[in-house]
């Protein structure tokens, strides 16, 4: 049975936000006291379960005027344009004069500087959610040229001014910053991902920047790198250590070892980390590092030759082939064949014998066992970040068999001891944990969502795998449990062919059905809803799991999010035979 969170309905049914006051910036920019919905899966369920308790707004109605009116004034063909036609919570990165757009969001447990953006609405594609969001935030209409991430968006200015009505918490105060201020700055925890770093990599440096240039004559300073594909010097892209090595060996002198700016072998393989703050098997050089290098020698780097060219380099034309090749050691077709192609930092949820597989990150400020994964490469799926990290990390090569969140992933291992060279800072120590460990180990901070709750519903599913309780057919099992069909048509009518664990948001009466989950280090009232069996897809198992817990037959009318469905009352008492843990006790709730 599943326990998918009980602050979900506290959120939902009592509506409460904190707030605190702001520090003010030492540009002299002070944050005022404002709130909204923001990118929390959790805030997202509790948003659609208040919704469900709403009956449709009259036309003219204030909340129409403040929801629907304004999402047909202030988004763009967005959807289209990008090929964005999935839903989810969505930001903007906004820039104009070499400065971005940020807000200061001073409500939840992390206050602090945050990209513009929040929850969807019905209906949303990602981006328009960004662009509506950054308006009703900002006043800016914005809109969305490029998708940065799955759920962050680079977005331009069409206008200022264009949202004037204050909606939910009304307008947050905003700031410009320059790239010199993002390190100092005082970020909201638990948002947006790697929201710093896609800052950056949006700004470049407010003073005049130098003209150095690398091996393959890009101007690390302002950010370029070398492009294969487009055989020329291109912002944002990092020249890789197979590129500068073939432009290195055009101008190094006969016997001489080339090298990058850092002074890093680069045909050994070798890029500058700075993290361990040396050269490293594996890393490659980024324009940042480069120009950090040629700072620290005085403007020169390390090369004793000059650069070549920044067009037609002929020795880099097989560089792209050598390195497909390359990635495919390690890498599965998971785009395809999980119909993923979200680009983000990502990681795995490795399962084995019941345990599941941990790594040490003794980095950073809040050291801890961790999901193998990291940063995505250029270029790469979220689920081939995933499958590449864990390789580089433990040795292991894995296949992503299943999205869990955006980026988290189910991985199974396909062999062991395959990546054997060190990245970056090397193999890390690793540990395979049992599920009672999971509430007493030291966890890194701040990455990957709620990684422990994943953990323990991905072991608790491999125990029924083990057991012989989720192998069985969905149809097979109902008729063991039950003698009757509980799940409807839901798969092919609301086109969910996804298989997770689910559950349904029932209401009656304006009443919302939740049931006591006693078990678990966090006991407490749930949406019904669990663990999913083989075969089934994901309404499916939020329909069967329902009657499995309450005795209600229900009909998943709608999809809320990706794990939850809007569900409707087809029958009462329709499941008598207990199962798993047996019936729950339920309790309907009204929205005080």
């Amino acid at each position: 049975m599943a326990g998918l969170g009980v602050a979900l309905a506290c959120y939902a049914l009592l509506g409460a936000r904190a707030q605190s006051g702001p520090a003010c910036l030492a540009s002299g920019t002070c944050p005022s006291v404002a709130a909204d919905f923001r990118d929390s899966s959790l805030l997202q369920r509790s948003h659609d379960l208040s919704v469900s308790f709403t009956r449709k707004p009259a036309k003219g109605s204030r909340l129409m005027q403040s929801s629907w009116f304004w999402r047909r004034k202030v988004t763009s063909d967005c959807a289209s344009r990008l090929g964005v036609h999935y839903e989810s919570p969505s930001a903007c990165v906004v820039t104009r004069n070499n400065e971005a757009l940020l807000v200061w969001v001073p409500y939840g447990s992390a206050p602090g500087w945050d990209l513009p953006g929040g929850m969807k609405k019905r209906g949303e594609s990602a981006c328009e959610t960004a662009e509506r969001e950054t308006c009703e935030e900002t006043g800016y209409k914005v809109r969305a040229v490029a998708r940065l991430a799955y759920n962050i968006f680079k977005c331009e200015i069409v206008a200022a001014n264009v949202c004037r009505t204050p909606v939910d918490e009304g307008f947050l105060r905003k700031t410009w910053a320059v790239k010199e201020d993002l390190d100092n700055l005082q970020y909201r925890g638990g948002t947006w991902g790697d929201k710093e770093g896609h800052l950056a990599s949006a700004l470049q440096s407010s003073e005049p920047q130098p003209d150095w240039t690398d091996s393959c004559g890009c101007k690390t300073c302002h950010g370029e790198g070398f492009s294969t594909t487009q055989q020329q010097c291109v912002v944002g892209k990092t020249t890789e250590n197979n590129e500068a090595c073939a432009c290195a060996q055009q101008s190094a002198a006969a016997g001489e070892e080339p090298v990058d700016v850092c002074g890093c072998k680069v045909c050994a393989g070798e890029g500058w980390s700075s993290t361990a703050g040396r050269c490293a098997s594996g890393s490659d050089t980024d324009p940042q590092e480069a120009c950090d290098c040629q700072v620290r020698n005085g403007g020169g780097g390390l090369l004793q030759k000059s650069a070549t060219p920044r067009h037609n380099n002929s020795a880099l034309l097989a560089i792209k082939a050598a390195r497909t090749t390359r990635k495919t050691k390690v890498t599965s077709n998971c785009g395809a064949r999980l119909n993923a192609y979200g680009k983000s930092n990502a990681a795995c949820i490795v399962v084995r014998d019941n345990r599941a597989l941990m790594v040490w990150v003794p980095y950073g400020g809040q050291p801890g066992w961790d999901l193998p994964g990291g940063s995505r490469h250029h270029g790469e799926l979220a689920c081939e970040t995933a499958e590449r990290e864990v390789c580089e990390e433990t040795g292991f090569q894995v296949r992503a068999t299943r999205e869990l969140t955006h980026m988290v992933f189910e991985c199974e291992i396909v062999a062991a001891n395959v990546c054997k060279n060190p990245v970056d800072e090397g193999f890390l120590n690793k540990k395979w944990a049992w599920s009672w460990e999971l509430d007493f180990l030291q966890y890194r901070g701040y990455t990957w969502g709620d990684k422990v709750g994943l953990l323990k519903m991905e072991l608790r599913h491999g125990s029924l795998l083990q057991s012989g309780q989720a192998t069985v057919s969905s149809a097979g099992a109902l008729a063991r449990r039950s003698g009757v069909s509980v799940t409807s048509d839901c798969a092919s009518r609301l086109n969910v062919h996804s298989e997770h664990s689910s559950a349904c948001v029932v209401t009656q009466n304006n009443r919302a059905l939740l049931v006591w989950v006693p078990y678990g280090s966090a006991p407490g009232w749930d949406l019904p809803g669990g663990m999913k069996h083989s075969g089934e897809s994901a309404c499916e198992t939020a329909e069967r799991e329902v009657c499995e817990e309450t005795g209600y037959q229900v009909r998943a009318v709608e999809r809320l999010a990706y794990n939850i469905f809007k569900c409707e009352i087809v029958a009462a008492n329709v499941c008598t035979s207990p199962v798993d843990e047996g019936f729950l006790s339920k309790t309907w709730a009204v929205k005080e």
